[in-house]
């Protein structure tokens, strides 16, 4: 039988509805933990559907560690809830929290999964932890039984943007399609870190197209392989495309030479984030006489454990259309090449500038052509 917590608190007035949330996602390959959340000004709320009997945990952390993490547990027991704020001690072991900064609103048990709706502030004095515009590393577990041991450790780590704003669908036109770059079975190398390329030749079309949205493709079961993904524009071929399709480490020796001119980033995505939809009068061209003759996909693979044996099909996927748009996007880079040699931020230097020359950009930006931004990325 569900049950509804009441009680004094800004939060939501939740409805207990997957779909009434901005985002959801599961945490594990085996799809047992399934997360949903929404936010306002001053408050965030998760609705956890996990396949266990025992208690649910979910916790956010600096770095990804237990130490100074914000935890919360919860779970049913004989038809009564249960929950507690629990954060890292210097041990890395739970620690009870005077006062709950979290604050259970509904709980279910049934023959097979605990289902749980759960608030907190964004902010305040005594949280451990402050849920900010930043990437967060979201901590969860679960257990089979409702004991809640000191010596906790999470079943993982995801590393999360949790205050992205719900997009509204895009409102497409009826010449719509999709053009994938994505790789194919390719065997994930069994080491710590790869950076892996695949060549595309430019796809064949009659004529010019728009891309307006950017979806990734994670491959199912290798979401924790696929760091992030990285799609350049290629506007040099001088070996008349023998190495299209081709694919090696990125930056080895095997690398074809023409791969050196693939230097302009035509879109790209990382642990954490999603589709990217361009402005409705917006669009990226593809196929016009001066985009790229071919296209380079990047993708790093993180395998930590050094696991063998997983193939991988992940890329991006875009969505284009023949109705061409108002306005181009295109791409512009700031910031320093980190290819050696590097540049090294001296130690505790309170400030450290970096300096660019750009003889061109003075003619492609003027002010009387003012050029609008439409998204940033860090890296």
């Amino acid at each position: 039988m569900p049950h509804f917590l009441v009680f004094v608190l800004s939060c939501f007035a939740s409805s207990v509805l997957a779909d009434d949330y901005f985002h959801s996602l599961y945490l594990d390959f085996n799809k047992t933990y399934h997360l949903s959340w929404k936010f306002n000004k001053s408050h965030i709320e998760f609705h956890a559907e996990v396949k266990t009997l025992g208690y649910v945990a979910l916790g956010l952390s600096m770095d990804g560690g237990l130490k100074n993490a914000d935890i919360f547990i919860a779970g049913v027991s004989n038809g009564q809830s249960y929950s507690s704020n629990y954060y890292g001690n210097a041990d890395k072991k739970l620690s009870l929290q005077a006062t709950s900064e979290w604050h259970l609103m509904y709980f279910n048990e049934s023959d097979t999964k605990t289902t749980l709706t759960f608030c907190r502030g964004l902010s305040g004095s005594n949280m451990k932890v402050n849920i900010t515009q930043n990437t967060m590393r979201v901590l969860w577990g679960y257990n089979k039984t409702d004991t809640v041991s000191d010596s906790f450790e999470p079943d993982g780590v995801k590393s999360q943007y949790l205050l992205q704003d719900p997009f509204p669908d895009p409102v497409m036109s009826n010449d719509t399609f999709t053009i994938e770059f994505r790789m194919n079975k390719t065997l994930i190398p069994n080491t710590k870190t790869t950076y892996w390329c695949k060549s595309f030749a430019s796809p064949p079309l009659d004529e010019q197209v728009h891309a307006v949205v950017i979806s990734p493709y994670i491959q199912e079961e290798n979401e924790a392989f696929v760091h992030h993904i990285l799609l350049y524009g290629c506007y040099k071929n001088t070996s008349e495309g023998i190495h299209i399709g081709y694919q090696t480490r990125c930056y080895s020796q095997n690398m074809p030479n023409d791969w050196n001119n693939c230097r302009t980033v035509l879109n790209a995505w990382a642990i954490g984030g999603s589709s990217f939809t361009l402005p409705k009068h917006t669009g990226i061209s593809i196929g016009g006489e001066e985009d790229p003759l071919y296209y380079l996909l990047e993708i790093h693979y993180d395998n930590p454990l050094e696991t063998e044996g997983f193939l991988d099909s992940s890329g991006l996927k875009l969505t284009v259309t023949k109705t061409k748009r108002q306005y181009e996007a295109g791409v512009l880079e700031v910031g320093c090449n980190v290819r050696p040699p590097y540049e090294l931020i001296p130690p505790y230097a309170k400030e450290f500038k970096y300096y660019g020359h750009c003889e061109a950009c003075e003619s492609m930006i003027k002010p009387e052509k003012i050029s609008n931004g439409i998204g940033t990325e860090f890296r």
